[in-house]
């Protein structure tokens, strides 16, 4: 078993990026898991990191050992630990997801998988940044629309629907556009994440229509609320506006016109261990969001 924890051992130090902080995530002394570190470049001959005073950093070889690293110690603790025996999920976890959709779907999976592994601490943010960066901090980022930097990798969740609506008493006030181009004459409300330059598909080609908003806001149901109230035009996921078009209450637009699908993605830091917990947590998400937002 002293080539599997040497292996740990480089594991913990290149997802912590120090030697002490690696430590303590493994329960031993800094100086046992730096000499285990050592053992195994001296066993391997190649140097895996870079060391300085304040950092440490994995060397181009050190990357590239990185992967299959993981991928041995994966295979040694299914195989060490049998289905009946694996202990419970331990972890603790954080987590950016955006404002609407964390409300109305991920709180509530969140809170059962807390309650499913007691074990398990998470930490949640709510932010609509779209910027996912390696140095954030975070474990895991969710969302519609992630602007990647740096080295990350990501992991799907589900297919987004999305629908162009408005109200009834909007529509015949203001008129039923015919084409995405009449959207330039009505009252539009923008979901800012999504922006104002709404995309849809045609035969030919995409065609792009910018919108001058009457309102705008980064919270989704505040935009729906608004649609329902007679404001305007808008263009929203399907989950979020789903109970108002079942009563009636919003009318779909443009139905010739489709709204180009989105994919609600998880990114992970690429350096980053995926943990048994963190890779539970992914599948519950998906089954969970493929169950939910599959549903409308």
């Amino acid at each position: 078993m002293d080539t599997y924890l040497t292996l740990r051992a480089f594991l913990a130090s290149a997802e912590t990026g120090s030697f002490s902080a690696a430590a303590r995530t493994q329960g031993i002394a800094t100086s046992v898991l730096t000499k285990r570190v050592n053992q195994l470049e001296e066993q391997l001959g190649i140097k895996l990191f870079r060391r300085s005073t304040r950092s440490l950093k994995l060397t181009e070889v050190g990357r590239s050992y990185l992967k299959r690293a993981d991928s041995i110690v994966a295979q040694i603790d299914d195989l060490i630990v049998s289905p009946r025996s694996k202990p419970e999920l331990e972890d603790f976890l954080r987590i950016r997801a955006p404002a609407t959709m964390t409300a109305m779907l991920l709180g509530p999976m969140l809170k059962r998988f807390i309650n499913e592994h007691p074990k398990v601490r998470l930490e949640l943010i709510v932010s609509e940044n779209p910027i996912v960066s390696e140095e954030a901090g975070f474990d895991v980022s969710i969302g519609a629309r992630p602007v990647a930097v740096g080295s990350v990798s990501d992991f799907t969740l589900c297919r987004l629907k999305r629908v162009l609506c408005a109200s009834p008493d909007y529509l015949s006030r203001m008129g039923t556009p015919a084409h995405p181009r009449d959207l330039t004459n009505h009252h539009c409300l923008s979901f800012t994440p999504t922006g104002a330059i709404w995309v849809f598909n045609t035969d030919q080609a995409p065609m792009e229509i910018e919108v001058v908003p009457k309102f705008s806001s980064n919270d989704g149901r505040l935009i729906a609320e608004a649609a329902v109230s007679g404001m305007g035009i808008t263009i929203l996921s399907e989950y979020i506006v789903q109970s108002f078009m079942v009563d009636g209450r919003l009318v779909p637009l443009l139905s010739g016109y489709p709204l180009p699908e989105l994919w609600v993605k998880a990114v992970l830091p690429r350096k980053k261990h995926v943990s048994p917990a963190l890779s539970s947590l992914l599948e519950f998400l998906r089954d969970g969001l493929n169950r939910d937002i599959g549903s409308f």
